[in-house]
């Protein structure tokens, strides 16, 4: 049935129109009569077509929905947290590098120089950028403004940082990556090659004057250790920094280091050599009756890094880095004979072709065993 009230007073009146039918019941109030009246005809024929249509009927296509009660302030702060906690591709690449740094960062080796980039990326003009608004045209123009001023291998490093953001969104959510619908803009652009191995190597008179100059810095007792071990091990600073007093094993064959979590994420023992334990000696004496993950040296990476290159210009070796270091080692090991496999043992190189890239063979050393009877 349908039926309209008036409803009000002289001069105000309104007419509220009421339909009951087939179980339904909808109301609604209009100023005019003939605008109830016309609104119940309406609504009638709408209910009785839901038997001949089979169209469910739906009182909201005639009467305005009723505005919902804002939600407590407290609830809608939830709400949005946990909508900015869910990845997305509308998250900027700040907010994308923010969650990587919170969940993935401290499951990798070489964290420190990582975070360090990201924090690079964060300051930069994509920061504010949706994931899906990066292109790898922005990219490519981005890497041809950075070469100018730094390495290849530099830009490079800089790029797979966030390379390995977009290849976890992109990464199935069984697979432990956020399931995004993302494709990554790094695998359309040309990267930066990086032209031949790098030769430098440290000859004799160019050490003497490099230690000469440590020595006469400030943390000598650290830094004059460090680098002699460094030269005779190839071992990484990171790794050299982090050797506790359980690491270091003494036998009558002689003293070694045995890490267990390395950058390649496998255990090494690194044979010393006696001038690498000479210089260690000292450090050792002064932690033996200390816990066992007592560190062996207490400079921190930052210290090492400010003091080398302080020592290096005051010994006129500018263009000497701190990882040449590694490398001259590791062309040392190969220059006293040893084996691929064994130089590999003692450096903890998983890849023989990044290996190779380290061991520059000295020119004497090539002469000479050019010369020998085979």
């Amino acid at each position: 049935m349908k039926q309209i009230q008036k409803r009000g007073k002289a001069g105000a009146w309104k007419y509220t129109g009421t339909v009951r039918l087939n179980g339904h019941s909808v109301s609604l109030t209009f100023p005019i009569r003939s605008q109830a009246k016309e609104w119940c005809d309406r609504v009638e024929r709408a209910i009785k077509d839901e038997f001949a249509t089979g169209k469910p009927f739906d009182k909201y296509d005639f009467i305005p929905r009723k505005p919902e009660k804002p939600k407590p302030l407290k609830v809608q702060r939830e709400e949005e947290k946990l909508r900015n906690k869910t990845p997305s591709t509308d998250w900027t690449l700040f907010r994308a590098i923010q969650e990587y740094k919170e969940t993935e960062l401290e499951n990798l080796k070489g964290f420190k120089q990582a975070l360090l980039r990201l924090n690079s990326w964060q300051k930069s003009e994509f920061a504010h950028l949706k994931l899906n608004e990066i292109t790898p045209h922005m990219l490519a123009q981005w890497i041809k403004e950075r070469s100018r001023t730094k390495s290849p291998s530099t830009v490079r490093n800089d790029i797979y940082r966030i390379s390995a953001i977009y290849e976890l969104a992109g990464k199935p959510l069984t697979k432990h990556g956020w399931g995004l619908d993302i494709s990554n803009p790094v695998k359309e652009v040309a990267l930066p090659t990086v032209h031949g191995n790098r030769q430098r190597r440290l000859n004799k008179y160019e050490e003497e004057v490099l230690m000469l100059a440590i020595s006469e810095g400030m943390y000598a007792d650290q830094m004059t250790p460090f680098v002699i071990f460094a030269i005779e091990t190839g071992m990484r600073k990171s790794e050299i920094l982090s050797i506790t007093k359980d690491e270091i094993s003494r036998t009558k064959r002689g003293w070694s280091v045995t890490k267990k979590d390395t950058k390649n994420g496998h255990r090494r023992t690194i044979y010393l050599s006696s001038r690498a334990v000479e210089a260690i000696q000292p450090l050792y004496d002064a932690i033996k009756d200390k816990p066992d993950n007592t560190p062996l040296f207490s400079i921190s990476s930052h210290t090492v890094e400010n003091w080398f290159v302080r020592a290096r210009d005051k010994a006129g070796l500018k263009d000497l880095r701190l990882h040449d270091l590694r490398h001259e080692a590791v062309s040392r090991l190969a220059d006293k004979g040893l084996s691929v496999g064994a130089i590999a043992s003692q450096s903890g190189h998983k890849s023989m072709q990044t290996l190779l890239r380290y061991i520059n063979a000295s020119e004497k050393d090539i002469r000479k065993k050019l010369e020998q009877e085979i």
